[in-house]
């Protein structure tokens, strides 16, 4: 059986809603399967199959309601608009291309003042990624994207998101932030 929910995200939103949770990059649903409940539904997506499959097992040996995994890239969730009540994006926001482009699709699925909940890199003042050496090689040989606080928090503002709360631990950036209430996000084709 999975242990409860880390202290993180308890800190940074309210896991006891009902209703709907969308989890973006989900691979195994690791932080998704930890949720769930029969009062509430988790649907995770993912672009690797083999993830999704191990989530999919992992649920069905663990004996856990009301988890759905589905094939998906954030830049196209194919699901309606204002559908979830929370999302959570756990280490992987720092990989999508266009930072943006991936958080105003979340924000388009998420019901207006629903919370958002995401843990990835920033600097910090520990860990190797204070370094900008390192922080460069990250990103030219693996994507890797480390955001500093100021910056986070203009990409939340462009993609609809309010009310940033943040926490760094070493070179761990763990945060929340509210969709704005009464936004409608279009995305660029839809």
């Amino acid at each position: 059986m999975l242990s409860p929910a880390p202290k993180w995200k308890t800190r940074h939103a309210d896991w006891t809603t009902k209703g709907r949770v969308l989890d973006v990059a989900c691979g195994p649903g690791t932080y998704g399967r930890r949720i769930a409940s029969p009062s509430k539904e988790v649907f995770g997506i993912d672009v690797s199959i083999g993830m999704l499959r191990q989530g999919t097992a992992y649920t069905a040996k663990e004996g856990i309601p009301n988890v759905h995994f589905a094939r998906a890239r954030v830049e196209a969730l194919p699901f309606e608009d204002g559908l979830f009540d929370a999302a959570l994006c756990c280490g992987s926001l720092h990989l999508f291309a266009d930072t943006v482009i991936a958080l105003r699709e979340i924000a388009r699925v998420m019901k207006p003042a629903a919370i958002l909940s995401v843990f990835t890199f920033t600097p910090g003042r520990g860990g190797v990624l204070k370094f900008r050496r390192v922080r460069e090689w990250s990103l030219k040989k693996h994507g890797l994207h480390v955001f500093e606080l100021s910056e986070m928090e203009q990409l939340l503002a462009a993609s609809g998101f309010q009310d940033f709360h943040s926490e760094v631990c070493g070179s761990i950036l763990t945060f929340s932030a509210r969709k704005q209430a009464g936004l409608t996000t279009k995305v660029c084709g839809s």
